[in-house]
């Protein structure tokens, strides 16, 4: 994740360059066995999700671990998101991804989504709607 997208709360509890040691090259090799029924694009989330993600999102997994690329996502995905969707967030109740958490609740809030803590620090969002 690029500095300019993180908070200064992220880069001061050490995210910066957390992810430096990932490679789209390392993706591939971790899902090789599933080839024949999955597409990997090397490029940002939020981009693919808004330029040409699928028609409908059932399930959607975004552990970006920061606020921007995480609403930015939510921003290319949600018009897609289909009745019954759900949406899993890891992380989400630690301290070190506080903005975030914070950043998240605001985007379900104002759009009158529902959302559910578990103790394992995770949240489930989900689209209630008909």
């Amino acid at each position: 994740i690029p500095a300019r997208d993180m908070t200064e709360h992220e880069k001061s509890v050490g995210l910066l360059g957390v992810h430096a040691k990932s490679s789209f090259e390392l993706a591939q090799q971790s899902v090789s066995r599933f080839s024949d029924r999955i597409e990997i694009r090397q490029r940002l989330v939020p981009r693919t999700l808004c330029d040409d993600g699928p028609s409908q999102i059932a399930m959607m997994h975004p552990d970006l671990d920061f606020a921007q690329p995480t609403i930015d996502a939510f921003t290319g995905a949600f018009p897609r998101w289909t009745a019954g969707g759900i949406c899993p967030l890891d992380d989400y109740l630690w301290q070190r991804f506080e903005d975030q958490r914070s950043a998240v609740e605001r985007y379900f809030n104002d759009r009158g989504l529902t959302t559910i803590a578990l103790p394992t620090a995770q949240e489930i969002a989900m689209n209630l709607s008909d």
